[in-house]
């Protein structure tokens, strides 16, 4: 194994040998990574002989050259040393037995050209020295000259690191343009160059983006050309501050005009850098915040909006933080405090009321800034003697769990307090009225303790006064707790809403109607005996319990009337088809004796017959109509209509109709009724056609809050106005059966459906002018 050889004599370590891997002070001098100590240099020698490699070790050392050394003999170790042991400097003798110096040297050129190679030989000779050095070499040692190699080492490395540092430099200085010129081109900010008198120089890419102008544009303009003249004075006179200054700035913040006549607002900095050769120009840099400008401005209206708003509000508003300094007061608040608005503006909360006011309200503060809404009345004191009562509101204002502050709101409550005061003595005043009234009334405080009881209440409750006045309500009517009343008189309290409702109090028998109002003071309540309605509603119901029952017989009877026309039309078909059937077989096997007018009895008889057959199957359809067994489902009408068509589509080429359906709606309803609808209107129209004419055809849609209306408007022979009821009544017919075909029963089942299903149809028409037949459908259709 080849041996790494070292300065000095290190220190012996546990499973290491002597020489390997130790610095001069017996320190270690490899890393983990096998990476060396900066400072000591890695040296690759190519020797055979030992005696020489000490020799060399010792020139080294008295260099002070700090090393780690590797010897190799052959190429196999050599090329290994190469990518592993990665050396500073290789030296090498020039012929060795089984390995000479020519084929290292030209390894190396290959694999590390750039590692200092030395020759250290008694054989090579100057002149292939020089030729050597030509190809690379970096220098060369004579062995009886071996003091010079310390010199020669440190020469070249030396060379290596400064050659390094070169191209470092180079390559540094390649990025670091490519970073400026990235940077220039690139940046969203306009960046220009101009001469003293504002010509421009240069422009950036974002110049040209930004103004919309093309560089050679711009260089054929001054800056001058396109400030706006409101901002010319006070941009000439920055400039002309700094114009003198070098290397001194300004700030600028002006419009500039944009290729489109716009105005682009911009603001930067211009930096007078004429001193510099390499510059000698003014530089600016400016950013498009048109944007900015734009929001400060909607920001500003917003402000002066929402401040015209609260000032001109009765009640005091302010927003506190969770400092409780004052960061808005409107104007009544300003005001009410005698301050100057600019001293309401971080004031504290305590120091703005006063010890003795801010304690009062201390309890609520907390409470909302512990994100609790406080809702509270108070009597305000001010300093000067002034004093008005307040409803005062506390509104918290949070951010996710956490409470920035909260917003103040104090309404001036003076003069409704002195109207309820009023009130009050009203109310005593009309004592005498309450005890003439039809209705019983008695009146709780808070605590639930009567304070008024009138003559009326005594009789219907059966409890005198002398047995309730100025005693729980509860107390005296035990039995009450936990009833309706109970109930709604607490939540009339809790909620301060008047409450109606009826009640029934088993002690008594009786039904009352009641009518519960809350006040600050507590509850008044109105009732009455209505024991006799509510027998009548009782007797009412049964009434209805009754109609229901008879509703129900009612619809299995139309069932079995249902079943039963669908026997007797099933029935009424099987003769019919046998007369159709007999009729053609007589035809068939009798033709050639039966003459024209036989043929032609024969053809009525069979017309007939199928023309009764219809009439049963349109009077079967018509009597299902409202049966249906269908559920609702999200149908779409667009799809309905496709499908019709579909249907029609030989009918509608035949005819070279025209059919327009507009965009219909996708509601919840009963798919085959309506498609039938639709069927029947659109049969009609194709049926009912001018002679002569292609028939055209608009379905179309219209909604308002509650339905929606469709349309099929045809370009037909018309209806007259006297037969707009009658088309919708079976079996009735406007033109002869030989004119136009049917049983007059399709604009029956149409109406009969559309009715069934909560809506209505009807007809605008004039004889020879078209159609339009339109219905309605209800949005929320409940089965």
């Amino acid at each position: 194994m080849p041996k790494i050889l070292t300065k000095g004599d290190p220190v012996k370590r546990p499973t290491e040998k002597p020489g390997e891997g130790w610095g001069v002070n017996g320190d270690r001098l490899h890393s983990p990574n096998d990476q060396v100590v900066p400072g000591i240099v890695k040296i690759l020698m190519i020797e055979n002989n030992p005696a020489d490699v000490e020799f060399t070790q010792n020139e080294l050392k008295k260099g002070d050259i700090s090393y780690i050394i590797k010897v190799v003999q052959n190429e196999n170790d050599y090329r290994v040393a190469i990518s592993e042991f990665i050396p500073d400097i290789i030296l090498s003798d020039f012929a060795l037995p089984k390995f000479d110096g020519d084929t290292a040297f030209k390894i190396r050129n290959d694999l590390i050209p750039d590692t200092p190679f030395i020759f250290i030989s008694g054989t090579i000779g100057e002149e292939k020295s020089v030729d050597y050095m030509k190809d690379g070499l970096t220098d060369y040692v004579l062995k009886d000259k071996l003091y010079t190699l310390a010199f020669k080492v440190r020469r070249a490395l030396d060379d290596v690191a400064a050659r390094r540092e070169k191209h470092k430099v180079e390559e540094e200085l390649i990025r670091s343009e490519m970073r400026f010129r990235a940077l220039i081109e690139k940046s969203t900010e306009m960046k220009t160059l101009s001469s003293p008198d504002g010509k421009f120089l240069y422009a950036s890419p974002s110049v040209t983006i930004t103004l919309g102008y093309d560089t050679d544009e711009l260089l054929h303009k001054s800056i001058v050309d396109l400030l706006h003249e409101d901002d010319m004075p006070t941009f000439l006179n920055n400039r002309k501050g700094v114009m003198h200054v070098p290397g001194n700035s300004v700030f600028n913040e002006v419009r500039l005009r944009h290729k489109n006549g716009n105005w682009i607002w911009c603001e930067g900095f211009t930096t007078n850098m004429l001193h510099e050769p390499a510059i000698n120009a003014m530089v600016s840099n400016f950013i498009d915040i048109s944007d900015r400008k734009l929001i400060q401005e909607r920001i500003s209206e917003s402000e002066r909006f929402i401040k015209t708003i609260t000032d001109n509000l009765p009640a005091m508003i302010s927003y506190w933080d969770a400092g409780m300094r004052c960061l808005f007061a409107n104007r009544t608040c300003v005001e009410w405090f005698e301050k100057q608005p600019a001293e309401m503006l971080g004031i504290g909360k305590k120091e703005l009321l006063g010890d003795s006011e801010f304690k009062l309200r201390e309890d609520h503060i907390k409470e909302v800034l512990n994100g609790k809404a406080q809702r509270f009345e108070h009597t305000f004191h001010r300093a000067d003697g002034k004093v008005i009562n307040t409803d005062t509101q506390y509104l918290p204002d949070k951010e996710g769990d956490s409470v920035k502050g909260f917003y103040s709101l104090i309404y001036d409550v003076t003069e409704v307090k002195k109207a309820e005061l009023a009130g009050i003595r009203a109310l005593e005043e009309r004592n005498t009225i309450l005890e003439s009234i039809d209705d019983a009334f008695f009146a709780v405080d808070k605590d639930w303790v009567v304070t008024y009881w009138n003559n009326t209440a005594e009789e219907v409750l059966k409890t005198p006064k002398a047995a309730i006045i100025n005693k729980n309500l509860w107390d005296v009517f035990a039995t009450a707790v936990g009833s309706q009343s109970y109930k709604c008189y607490h939540e009339a309290i809790q909620t301060q809403r008047a409450l109606h409702f009826e009640d029934f109090y088993p002690p008594l028998d009786k039904w009352y109607e009641i009518s519960a109002y809350p006040s600050a003071a507590g509850l008044s309540v109105y009732f009455k005996d209505i024991t006799e309605r509510k027998t009548s509603e009782a007797r009412l119901k049964e009434l209805n319990e009754n109609l229901k029952k008879r509703t129900k017989d009612l619809a299995v009877s139309n069932a079995e009337l249902e079943q039963f026309a669908y026997v007797a039309s099933h029935d009424l078909q099987e003769p019919l088809r046998m007369v159709t059937s007999f009729l053609t077989q007589l035809e068939r096997k009798y033709g050639d004796i039966i003459d024209d007018k036989g043929r032609q009895y024969i053809h009525f008889a069979v017309d007939g017959a199928k023309r009764m057959r219809q009439i049963i199957l349109d009077l079967l359809d018509f009597s299902r109509v409202g049966r249906t067994e269908d559920d609702l489902e999200t149908v779409n009408f667009n799809k309905v209509i496709d499908e019709l068509l579909a249907l029609y589509r030989r009918h509608i080429e035949e005819l070279q109709a025209v059919i327009v359906a507009e965009k219909l709606p996708i509601l919840q309803t009963y798919k085959t009724p309506v498609r039938q609808v639709f069927q029947n209107l659109i049969s009609n129209s194709l049926k009912y056609h001018k002679p002569g004419s292609a028939p055209v055809i608009r379905i179309s849609c219209s909604e308002n809050n509650t339905n929606f209306q469709f349309s099929v408007m045809d370009n037909g022979i018309g209806i007259a106005p006297e037969y707009f009821d009658k088309i919708f009544v079976i079996f009735q017919r406007l033109h002869n059966k030989d004119e136009y075909s049917g049983t007059g029963m399709g604009l029956a089942i149409a109406k009969k459906i559309i009715e069934n299903l909560g809506g209505k149809i009807w007809v605008e028409s004039a004889e020879g002018e078209g159609s339009t037949f339109y219905f309605t459908l209800p949005k929320n259709l409940r089965k």
